[in-house]
Protein backbone atom coordinates (compact mmCIF):
# COMPACT_ATOMS: atom_id res chain seq x y z
CA UNK A 1 0.00 0.00 0.00
CA UNK A 2 1.43 2.82 -1.05
CA UNK A 3 1.04 6.48 1.02
CA UNK A 4 0.39 9.62 -0.08
CA UNK A 5 -3.74 10.73 -1.88
CA UNK A 6 -5.51 8.10 -3.70
CA UNK A 7 -5.34 8.61 -7.50
CA UNK A 8 -8.75 9.58 -9.42
CA UNK A 9 -10.62 10.97 -5.96
CA UNK A 10 -11.21 14.48 -5.54
CA UNK A 11 -8.95 16.29 -3.01
CA UNK A 12 -12.43 17.32 -1.18
CA UNK A 13 -13.60 14.05 -0.86
CA UNK A 14 -10.59 13.16 0.64
CA UNK A 15 -10.97 15.98 3.28
CA UNK A 16 -14.61 15.11 4.19
CA UNK A 17 -13.69 11.39 4.81
CA UNK A 18 -10.49 12.19 7.00
CA UNK A 19 -12.94 14.30 9.50
CA UNK A 20 -14.49 10.74 10.27
CA UNK A 21 -11.39 9.35 11.77
CA UNK A 22 -10.74 12.14 14.54
CA UNK A 23 -12.81 10.14 16.80
CA UNK A 24 -10.86 7.14 16.74
CA UNK A 25 -7.83 9.06 17.09
CA UNK A 26 -9.42 10.45 20.04
CA UNK A 27 -10.34 7.49 21.68
CA UNK A 28 -6.53 6.05 20.73
CA UNK A 29 -5.51 9.17 22.86
CA UNK A 30 -7.75 8.07 25.63
CA UNK A 31 -5.64 4.88 26.76
CA UNK A 32 -2.63 6.98 26.89
CA UNK A 33 -4.04 10.11 28.01
CA UNK A 34 -5.09 7.70 31.51
CA UNK A 35 -1.73 7.39 32.14
CA UNK A 36 -0.32 10.20 31.79
CA UNK A 37 -3.05 11.32 34.64
CA UNK A 38 -1.36 8.64 36.48
CA UNK A 39 1.92 9.89 36.09
CA UNK A 40 1.00 13.33 36.81
CA UNK A 41 -1.41 12.89 39.72
CA UNK A 42 1.69 11.17 41.15
CA UNK A 43 3.95 13.83 40.46
CA UNK A 44 1.45 16.51 41.73
CA UNK A 45 0.68 14.12 45.12
CA UNK A 46 4.18 14.78 45.53
CA UNK A 47 4.04 18.63 45.18
CA UNK A 48 1.05 18.93 47.19
CA UNK A 49 2.10 17.00 49.76
CA UNK A 50 5.91 18.86 50.33
CA UNK A 51 3.64 21.80 49.81
CA UNK A 52 1.30 21.01 52.79
CA UNK A 53 4.35 19.92 54.74
CA UNK A 54 6.00 23.36 54.77
CA UNK A 55 2.48 25.46 55.24
CA UNK A 56 2.44 26.88 51.41
CA UNK A 57 -0.27 27.04 49.43
CA UNK A 58 0.44 29.56 46.58
CA UNK A 59 3.18 29.19 43.72
CA UNK A 60 4.78 31.59 45.53
CA UNK A 61 5.69 30.08 48.23
CA UNK A 62 6.84 26.71 46.71
CA UNK A 63 10.63 26.73 45.95
CA UNK A 64 10.66 27.35 42.02
CA UNK A 65 13.03 24.07 41.48
CA UNK A 66 10.70 21.96 42.65
CA UNK A 67 7.64 23.49 40.64
CA UNK A 68 10.20 23.25 37.50
CA UNK A 69 11.00 19.38 38.29
CA UNK A 70 7.82 18.22 38.64
CA UNK A 71 6.69 19.87 35.13
CA UNK A 72 9.27 18.93 33.35
CA UNK A 73 9.00 15.21 34.30
CA UNK A 74 5.31 15.35 33.65
CA UNK A 75 5.95 17.11 30.28
CA UNK A 76 8.87 14.85 29.09
CA UNK A 77 6.65 11.44 29.97
CA UNK A 78 3.66 12.98 29.16
CA UNK A 79 5.10 13.91 25.49
CA UNK A 80 6.39 10.88 25.50
CA UNK A 81 3.38 8.72 26.45
CA UNK A 82 0.96 10.84 23.37
CA UNK A 83 3.61 10.42 20.94
CA UNK A 84 5.08 6.98 21.31
CA UNK A 85 4.41 4.23 18.05
CA UNK A 86 2.78 7.50 16.41
CA UNK A 87 2.91 6.16 13.28
CA UNK A 88 4.48 2.78 13.50
CA UNK A 89 1.72 1.33 16.13
CA UNK A 90 -0.62 0.52 13.41
CA UNK A 91 2.31 -1.12 11.44
CA UNK A 92 3.12 -3.35 13.90
CA UNK A 93 -0.20 -4.24 14.53
CA UNK A 94 -1.26 -4.85 10.84
CA UNK A 95 -4.30 -2.63 11.98
CA UNK A 96 -3.71 0.11 8.88
CA UNK A 97 -4.79 -2.91 6.77
CA UNK A 98 -8.61 -1.53 8.73
CA UNK A 99 -7.73 2.06 8.97
CA UNK A 100 -7.09 2.58 5.14
CA UNK A 101 -9.35 0.11 3.37
CA UNK A 102 -10.83 3.35 2.14
CA UNK A 103 -8.76 5.27 -0.10
CA UNK A 104 -7.52 8.28 2.33
CA UNK A 105 -4.58 10.67 2.42
CA UNK A 106 -1.57 8.97 4.49
CA UNK A 107 0.78 11.75 5.43
CA UNK A 108 -2.84 13.76 6.60
CA UNK A 109 -4.41 11.29 8.30
CA UNK A 110 -1.10 11.11 10.76
CA UNK A 111 -1.11 14.66 10.93
CA UNK A 112 -4.32 15.34 12.07
CA UNK A 113 -3.81 12.16 14.69
CA UNK A 114 -0.37 14.53 15.63
CA UNK A 115 -2.84 17.67 16.64
CA UNK A 116 -5.31 15.52 18.01
CA UNK A 117 -2.73 14.00 20.87
CA UNK A 118 -1.62 17.40 21.21
CA UNK A 119 -5.25 18.52 22.18
CA UNK A 120 -5.51 15.66 24.29
CA UNK A 121 -2.67 16.18 26.14
CA UNK A 122 -3.09 19.66 27.03
CA UNK A 123 -6.91 18.85 28.42
CA UNK A 124 -5.21 16.12 30.90
CA UNK A 125 -2.76 18.78 31.79
CA UNK A 126 -5.56 21.37 32.30
CA UNK A 127 -7.17 18.79 34.51
CA UNK A 128 -4.41 17.91 36.98
CA UNK A 129 -3.91 21.62 37.01
CA UNK A 130 -7.17 21.95 38.04
CA UNK A 131 -6.87 18.81 40.68
CA UNK A 132 -3.79 20.83 42.17
CA UNK A 133 -6.10 24.02 42.56
CA UNK A 134 -8.77 21.47 43.97
CA UNK A 135 -5.28 20.02 46.57
CA UNK A 136 -5.15 23.82 48.00
CA UNK A 137 -2.22 24.46 45.37
CA UNK A 138 -2.66 27.39 43.05
CA UNK A 139 -0.34 26.78 40.37
CA UNK A 140 -0.99 29.10 37.23
CA UNK A 141 -1.67 26.78 33.94
CA UNK A 142 -0.39 29.16 31.19
CA UNK A 143 3.06 28.99 31.75
CA UNK A 144 2.97 24.94 31.91
CA UNK A 145 0.65 24.85 29.11
CA UNK A 146 3.13 26.74 26.91
CA UNK A 147 5.49 24.74 28.35
CA UNK A 148 4.28 21.24 27.51
CA UNK A 149 2.92 22.67 23.89
CA UNK A 150 7.05 23.67 23.38
CA UNK A 151 7.88 19.70 24.61
CA UNK A 152 5.28 18.27 22.65
CA UNK A 153 7.04 20.44 19.04
CA UNK A 154 10.04 19.14 19.75
CA UNK A 155 10.12 16.13 21.37
CA UNK A 156 6.88 14.78 19.32
CA UNK A 157 8.33 16.01 16.25
CA UNK A 158 11.11 13.65 16.53
CA UNK A 159 8.89 10.90 18.07
CA UNK A 160 7.16 11.41 15.08
CA UNK A 161 9.80 11.53 12.42
CA UNK A 162 11.60 8.20 14.02
CA UNK A 163 8.18 6.28 14.19
CA UNK A 164 7.81 6.66 10.03
CA UNK A 165 10.63 4.07 9.59
CA UNK A 166 11.25 2.38 13.25
CA UNK A 167 9.28 -0.15 14.83
CA UNK A 168 10.51 1.07 18.46
CA UNK A 169 10.41 4.77 18.05
CA UNK A 170 10.13 5.48 21.92
CA UNK A 171 12.94 3.66 23.01
CA UNK A 172 15.14 5.56 20.42
CA UNK A 173 13.38 9.03 21.33
CA UNK A 174 14.57 8.34 24.81
CA UNK A 175 18.41 7.47 24.65
CA UNK A 176 18.50 10.45 22.51
CA UNK A 177 16.79 12.75 24.73
CA UNK A 178 18.73 11.93 27.33
CA UNK A 179 22.53 11.60 25.23
CA UNK A 180 21.97 14.47 23.20
CA UNK A 181 23.12 16.99 26.38
CA UNK A 182 25.71 14.12 27.24
CA UNK A 183 26.99 15.10 23.58
CA UNK A 184 26.40 18.73 23.88
CA UNK A 185 28.67 19.45 26.46
CA UNK A 186 30.98 17.66 24.99
CA UNK A 187 31.00 19.35 22.03
CA UNK A 188 31.20 22.48 23.31
CA UNK A 189 34.95 21.53 25.00
CA UNK A 190 35.94 19.62 20.96
CA UNK A 191 37.81 21.66 18.92
CA UNK A 192 37.44 19.41 15.99
CA UNK A 193 35.36 19.80 13.08
CA UNK A 194 33.01 16.76 13.88
CA UNK A 195 31.46 19.02 16.71
CA UNK A 196 29.53 20.59 13.99
CA UNK A 197 27.39 17.02 13.59
CA UNK A 198 26.03 17.35 16.78
CA UNK A 199 23.79 19.93 15.65
CA UNK A 200 21.67 17.41 14.27
CA UNK A 201 20.76 16.15 17.49
CA UNK A 202 17.83 17.37 19.41
CA UNK A 203 18.36 20.37 21.43
CA UNK A 204 16.86 18.99 24.12
CA UNK A 205 19.65 20.71 26.51
CA UNK A 206 17.70 24.01 25.67
CA UNK A 207 15.13 23.07 27.76
CA UNK A 208 15.67 23.63 31.19
CA UNK A 209 16.25 27.28 30.21
CA UNK A 210 13.30 27.61 28.55
CA UNK A 211 11.39 26.22 31.59
CA UNK A 212 12.71 28.51 33.85
CA UNK A 213 11.83 31.50 31.55
CA UNK A 214 8.43 30.03 31.16
CA UNK A 215 8.14 30.09 34.88
CA UNK A 216 9.17 34.24 35.53
CA UNK A 217 7.51 34.96 32.49
CA UNK A 218 10.31 36.14 30.92
CA UNK A 219 11.68 35.30 27.72
CA UNK A 220 13.75 38.10 26.66
CA UNK A 221 17.05 36.37 26.48
CA UNK A 222 15.45 32.90 25.64
CA UNK A 223 13.76 33.57 21.97
CA UNK A 224 16.55 31.99 20.18
CA UNK A 225 16.53 28.75 21.95
CA UNK A 226 13.08 28.72 22.02
CA UNK A 227 13.33 29.59 18.06
CA UNK A 228 15.75 26.26 17.70
CA UNK A 229 13.56 23.91 19.47
CA UNK A 230 10.46 24.72 17.43
CA UNK A 231 11.90 25.12 14.23
CA UNK A 232 13.96 21.47 15.05
CA UNK A 233 10.52 19.52 15.60
CA UNK A 234 8.88 21.63 13.03
CA UNK A 235 11.47 20.08 10.23
CA UNK A 236 11.29 16.81 12.03
CA UNK A 237 7.30 16.60 12.08
CA UNK A 238 7.78 17.59 7.82
CA UNK A 239 10.39 15.17 7.01
CA UNK A 240 8.28 12.75 8.67
CA UNK A 241 4.99 13.61 6.44
CA UNK A 242 7.60 13.50 3.31
CA UNK A 243 8.64 10.31 4.14
CA UNK A 244 4.61 9.52 4.76
CA UNK A 245 4.19 10.94 1.20
CA UNK A 246 7.07 9.15 -1.00
CA UNK A 247 7.37 5.50 0.96
CA UNK A 248 4.81 2.55 0.88
CA UNK A 249 3.42 2.52 4.08
CA UNK A 250 3.60 -1.46 4.66
CA UNK A 251 7.47 -1.56 3.90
Amino acid sequence: MKSGRSPGRPASVQRGRLGAYVWWQGRDFLRRGLVILLFGLVGGYGLVTVARQHGMTTLDLVPNAIILAVVKGVAWLGVLMATAGLVSSERKSGEYRMLFVKPIRIPAFYAQRYVVHLLGLLLCIAVLDGMLWWGGLQLPCVWVLEYVTLVYLTLGGVSFLLSTFLLYDWGVVTLLWIGAPIVYTWAARATTPVRWVVYLLPPSHRLAEIAQAFSEASLTHAWRPLLWLVAYGLTCFGLGLVILWRRPFAS
